[in-house]
């Protein structure tokens, strides 16, 4: 990461000479637009579900106290399914994005691995609840698996797989 700071800083002072170069997580970069939509809400939990990994964020008074992450998220979730049942990754995001109806995709095995995932957030919640008490709103935001993870193009937006509401 250094050498990467270092060569990001190296280009952005060539390119725009006098400017300041910040880095930062979507973690944080998340937090600070939710912080700034729901001012009237100083206390959330924030978990960002990533391509291979789920950060998770406290937020107490306004301030982000506490930043954590698990290596596992969407790419990984697909990844794991596949091995697990021996399918396509494509088949298996079909699956999980309600689209794949004519896949055979053993359901019990999916649920299994979706229980795992979750309890692996779950592990990350208590831990960070071992020494404050986690607020009781939450955002959950997540990005669909990376486009190398099935070889193909994948449309904008969406929220795969996590959605909120009936669909």
């Amino acid at each position: 990461p250094a050498d990467l700071r270092a060569g990001l800083n190296e280009v952005q002072e060539k390119l725009f000479p006098g400017i300041t170069l910040t880095i930062h997580t979507y973690l944080l970069a998340n937090y600070c637009v939710l912080r700034d939509l729901y001012p009237k809400t100083p206390a959330f939990t924030i978990i960002d579900v990533a391509s291979e990994t789920t950060e998770i964020g406290i937020v107490e008074n306004n301030l982000l106290v506490e930043n954590t992450h698990i290596e596992a998220g969407t790419s990984s979730f697909v990844r794991s399914i596949a091995e697990t049942t021996g399918s396509p990754e494509s088949d298996v995001e079909s699956i999980i994005a309600g689209a794949g109806k004519n896949h055979r995709i053993d359901q019990d095995e999916l649920q299994s691995e979706a229980r795992a995932y979750i309890e692996t957030i779950g592990a990350a919640l208590a831990t960070a609840s071992e020494h404050r008490s986690l607020p009781h709103e939450l955002v959950v935001t997540a990005r669909p698996p990376a486009p190398a993870a099935t070889g193909r193009a994948r449309s904008a937006g969406g929220s795969w797989p996590f959605r909120a509401g009936p669909r």
